[in-house]
């Protein structure tokens, strides 16, 4: 049984999901927050690194998708200190010809 982990990171890593949007896979709130949920509430996913981009300060509409979720943190509104590994959905070109090209 290992006490210590093998490495430590400085860095986060953040995954932004490259699939269609009809075929992204939802993260839902944790159970706490479902329980304080209406029970006519339809809005029980967690927003996704592409949602935060939409709906990001006007301040930061020049950033790119992939700068916005590597540098800052949408809860705080302000920059991080390091920058996040980010992570995403690789398509193979003879599979996948269509999304490819995606991110």
């Amino acid at each position: 049984m290992l006490i210590h982990p093998i490495y430590h990171s400085t860095r986060s890593f953040q995954f932004i999901n490259t699939y269609q949007e009809n075929d992204r896979t939802l993260v839902l709130l944790p159970q706490k927050v479902l329980n304080k949920l209406s029970p006519n509430s339809t809005n029980i996913h967690c927003i996704s690194s592409i949602e935060k981009c939409t709906i990001r300060n006007q301040s930061l509409n020049h950033f790119s998708l992939v700068r916005f979720v590597v540098n800052y943190d949408i809860k705080l509104s302000k920059q991080h200190k390091h920058s996040k590994v980010i992570r995403w959905v690789s398509f193979n070109f003879h599979k996948y010809p269509k999304n490819y090209y995606r991110i």
